[in-house]
């Protein structure tokens, strides 16, 4: 987080100023997390393609507005990109599904998530599975989930994730056609689709996850022995950053989140990087794993953990420590705002109606606080007048507060 230190005339700032400026920036920058969050929820509903279009482009033109206003205008075309790819991607769901509808009708058979899952395994292996196999298609992919340890196994034969609970296949393929499938294991739906899903939504931004890290230097390569822009490094950069977003998201404790790296399970991620290069990512992991305690403190719930990603995805993987932490002195600093009008513990004289008034503000504050952090769902155009609104009513009753012990 680069927050410059002078003002215009060229002064160093105090500390009141560098303070204004920082909250400013990370303002933006939570309303653009916001707001990504919801085009992703927007793009997550099934309606037609061109009304989904036109809500997610109107919600993303506040984001434009802010990375012009910004400078970063470089990133307003990776923007709409991302949009173009998941229409895409879902469109080639939506031919599978029709061939897969068309192919079970002409069989006189049911199209339901039994005969997708049955249809779909019996495609990819040649065989039955032993037990069923539910298949349903959810926005651009497919999700399988699987009853049975050997039937999951069969499927991913070769894929070297025998391991996993779960997956995200990029484009795997089928007899006639190839498009983007999640595997559930044992029908672990609560942590596997979150976790996968963040994978299909990294897998839109590509490229640009890799192009934000080509730029990166690990502390080794400082004296030049190792090429920053090598494809492998940049790749394994980008690999290691999707695989940590897709376990802030599917509800990981801090050091699950972080703690993967050097297990033969992602051998295919560290062996793009040097010995050396591989320490410098487990001691940045390490220190990432620091951070998410004191943010995951703050956070409940996937809505939250979703806006979170939202504030690292366009961040290099070795600025997430400093990203995390900035995010925690924002969300802190927003919250004590509120916080300051709880009393401290009401006299013993004045206990009965004063003690009620007193959960009235604590409840009041713990709200607002769900609101900063994006726990409770409520539309980012209607955040700022309820917290406003929210702000008042804790502001009244901290007077009533105060007059029933005058």
């Amino acid at each position: 987080m680069n927050i410059e230190s002078t003002s215009g005339d060229g002064s160093v700032e105090n500390s009141l100023e560098r303070k204004a400026r920082f909250m400013k920036w990370m303002q933006t920058r939570h309303d653009n997390a916001l707001r990504a969050f919801k085009i992703e929820d927007i793009l997550s509903h099934e309606k037609p393609s061109d009304e989904l279009k036109e809500e997610a482009y109107e919600a993303l033109q506040s984001i434009l507005d802010n990375l012009s206003r910004s400078g970063l205008t470089w990133k307003i075309e990776h923007a709409r990109e991302a949009i173009d790819k998941y229409f895409i991607e879902k469109i080639i769901a939506q031919q599978f599904e029709i061939k897969l509808q068309e192919k079970l009708k002409g069989e006189g058979k049911e199209f339901t998530s039994v005969e997708i899952g049955l249809e779909l395994f019996q495609q990819r292996t040649g065989a039955s599975p032993k037990k069923s196999v539910e298949g349903v298609r959810q926005e651009g992919y497919y999700i399988l989930t699987f009853s049975s340890d050997g039937d999951y196994l069969k499927f991913v034969a070769g894929s070297g994730q025998d391991e996993s609970t779960g997956i995200f296949h990029q484009a795997t393929r089928f007899p006639n056609m190839t498009v983007d499938v999640v595997l559930n294991r044992y029908e672990s739906k609560s942590r596997t689709i979150p976790y996968t899903r963040q994978h299909f939504i990294d897998s839109l931004m590509l490229d640009d996850l890799i192009k934000i890290e080509s730029g990166n230097v690990l502390s080794n390569q400082a004296d030049g022995d190792v090429d920053k822009q090598k494809e492998s490094v940049t790749k394994g950069l980008g690999g290691v950053k999707d695989e940590l977003l897709a376990r802030i998201r599917d509800g990981s404790d801090s050091l699950h989140a972080s703690d993967f790296f050097g297990s033969n399970f992602y051998k295919y991620l560290s062996n793009k990087f040097s010995a050396d290069e591989q320490k410098e990512i487990n001691i940045l992991l390490k220190k990432i794993e620091l951070e998410l305690r004191s943010v995951f403190h703050l956070l409940r719930g996937p809505r939250a953990r979703g806006i979170l990603v939202y504030h690292l995805i366009d961040i290099p993987l070795s600025q997430f420590p400093e990203q995390i932490k900035a995010v925690v002195e924002f969300y802190n600093t927003k919250i004590n705002e509120f916080k300051k009008f709880i009393p401290n513990q009401c006299p013993e004289e004045k206990r009965g109606d004063s003690i009620r008034l007193w959960w009235d503000i604590e409840n009041k504050v713990t709200y607002a606080a769900d609101l900063i952090v994006g726990i409770k769902d409520i539309d980012y155009k209607e955040l700022p007048a309820e917290l406003e609104k929210t702000m008042g009513e804790i502001k009244q009753l901290k007077e009533n507060y105060d007059n029933l012990l005058a």
